[in-house]
């Protein structure tokens, strides 16, 4: 989870959760520069183009902007292992 792949994020802003699910959790803000995108910006700040719609979700008054021009503030949402899970379509989760 924290480490060097993620180019925005210093790892000393990564904690774990003290939930009985446990995890890692990010919770921050982003500035946007000119040009970023939602998936350029989950990407960039949470790893993984595939938390685009997390990413959306938590910044509703900004859903209608494709492309952003610098300085919006955007809410980086907390980022648990189970959240991720409940929002797998059933065709992609691990069956055990």
């Amino acid at each position: 989870m924290p480490g060097g792949r993620y180019r925005n994020r210093s790892p000393s802003k990564w904690k774990h959760s003290s939930g009985k699910e446990g995890g890692w959790l990010m919770s921050d803000s982003y500035r946007t520069k000119s040009g970023d995108t939602w998936d350029l910006i989950a990407y960039n700040e949470l790893g993984a183009c595939k938390y685009t719609p997390l990413l959306m979700d938590a910044n509703r008054e900004y859903i209608d902007t494709a492309i952003f021009s610098a300085g919006t503030i955007l809410n980086i949402p907390d980022i648990t292992r189970s959240a991720v899970v409940k929002n797998l379509p059933p065709w992609k989760k691990a069956t055990t």
